[in-house]
């Protein structure tokens, strides 16, 4: 049996954790949810991600933009009205 692995933490923001293990795989622990993936996986899911969020920021600005342009308000020109003279 070999020495147990070593881990180094990498990132660590709220609840995401990222540690490296002297055997090469990244951990990724989520909440209370932990995934052990090979380098390759965590670049794939690391791009995909970026990817995702690019898009999805997209969508959003076209969702708002949409939102502005259906939902202007109701106004109207009121035409001016006659200065009341006092004499």
């Amino acid at each position: 049996m070999g020495a147990p692995c070593t881990k180094t933490t990498l990132a660590k923001s709220g609840n995401v954790h990222v540690e490296r293990c002297s055997c090469g795989l990244v951990s990724l622990h989520l909440g209370s949810m932990s995934l052990r993936l090979e380098k390759e996986v965590v670049e794939q899911l690391t791009s995909t991600l970026a990817i995702a969020m690019l898009r999805n920021r997209e969508l959003n600005r076209a969702q708002q933009t949409q939102t502005a342009q259906t939902h202007q308000p109701n106004l109207c020109l009121v035409p001016d009205l006659p200065e009341s003279g006092t004499g």
